[in-house]
């Protein structure tokens, strides 16, 4: 990333399905101050932003941040919205 370069195809050969996943969407990833987004946009063009690609260790901990802050009965939609409008990771 910090070359602006995708890797080989062959160099990532025997890397996990979230890596390659990350490959196939190359162009759609930026860097922003060493940290790596997937710029999103709406399919009408209406909205487009940046969502960072979470790493797996933060992952836990930043769903019981977001999730904290929801309340009340549509919290799990509250949560689920305030994630996908923050994060990025491929599952």
């Amino acid at each position: 990333m910090k070359q602006n370069q995708r890797p080989p195809r062959d160099k990532i050969g025997s890397a996990s399905p979230e890596l390659k996943n990350y490959w196939a969407q190359f162009k759609s990833l930026v860097m922003v101050d060493n940290l790596v987004y997937r710029d999103f946009q709406h399919p009408d063009g209406t909205d487009k932003y940046l969502r960072l690609l979470m790493p797996q260790s933060l992952r836990s901990a930043f769903l019981e941040s977001v999730h904290a802050r929801a309340s009340g009965h549509f919290a799990w939609h509250k949560t689920q919205d305030h994630v996908q409008r923050r994060a990025y990771w491929a599952s």
